[in-house]
């Protein structure tokens, strides 16, 4: 059942500290958010969880499972294995606002809510890590060597070797369809946590690939607890954690 965004914002302010730049949005107003931890020099320092030496390795590792995706997603052929959204010119929403070209520029949105194989941006993330892991299985395992051929990994003898793990997630749904969809499409046994709200679509794409959803009555957090202690309670289930991956 959906929940009015009057409630929606009263869970949030309750929950929430006050946050004036949170409140513009909600009220619909032009907003500006600086993140409070910018500085100059930040990113070189180690105060941030991320930094352009980590970016750089995951430049390297999507450049090297780019034919692996490829093989796996017929959407991915065009852009030989890319994940990438397109930048959507918004002529009416410049007009809407009253904005000159000429003076402003154009306007334009990143269309992450279209992006091939999983339709979020949560596709990025929960295939990138699923497709991590199992290329360092397979290399623990000597089913895949330095320097071999990524997209043997998408073969008939690895996908049964997979099959012998679990890829399990906890989520509301667009982690929990990147991640299902990932492991399947290796071979994975894949088991996807959900609150009981979850969108009914995404749990029926998920189980259309034979992806093992569970959904709680409690809440999302309850959820993600449950799925993190059956997957320490077994070494051949890896859990991908949204707050700790």
């Amino acid at each position: 059942m959906s929940r009015s965004m009057e409630a929606m914002e009263l869970e949030m302010n309750t929950v929430l500290p006050a946050d004036p730049a949170r409140d513009d949005v909600l009220a619909a107003c032009p907003t500006l958010w600086l993140n409070p931890l910018y500085r100059r020099g930040a990113s070189e320092s180690s105060d941030l969880p991320i930094s352009p030496p980590d970016v750089e390795d995951a430049r390297k590792n999507w450049k090297r499972l780019a034919p692996l995706l490829a093989a796996c997603f017929a959407e991915l052929e065009s852009t030989n294995g890319e994940i990438r959204s397109e930048l959507v010119e918004l002529k009416d929403l410049r007009e809407a606002l009253r904005y000159s070209a000429r003076e402003f520029g154009n306007v334009f949105i990143k269309a992450d809510s279209h992006l091939p194989v999983a339709g979020s941006i949560k596709a990025r993330g929960g295939v990138y890590e699923v497709f991590l892991f199992a290329e360092g299985l397979a290399h623990e395992n000597s089913l895949l060597a330095d320097g071999d051929d990524i997209r043997k990994l998408a073969t008939d003898e690895a996908r049964a070797f997979f099959s012998k793990y679990t890829v399990a997630v906890g989520s509301t749904g667009n982690l929990g369809l990147s991640v299902g969809i990932a492991a399947r499409a290796l071979g994975f046994k894949a088991t996807v946590h959900m609150s009981s709200d979850a969108k009914a679509w995404k749990v029926e794409r998920l189980r259309k690939l034979g992806v093992e959803v569970i959904q709680h009555e409690a809440d999302y957090t309850t959820a993600v607890e449950n799925a993190r202690d059956i997957a320490d309670a077994d070494p051949t289930i890896y859990f991908v954690d949204d707050e700790q991956s």
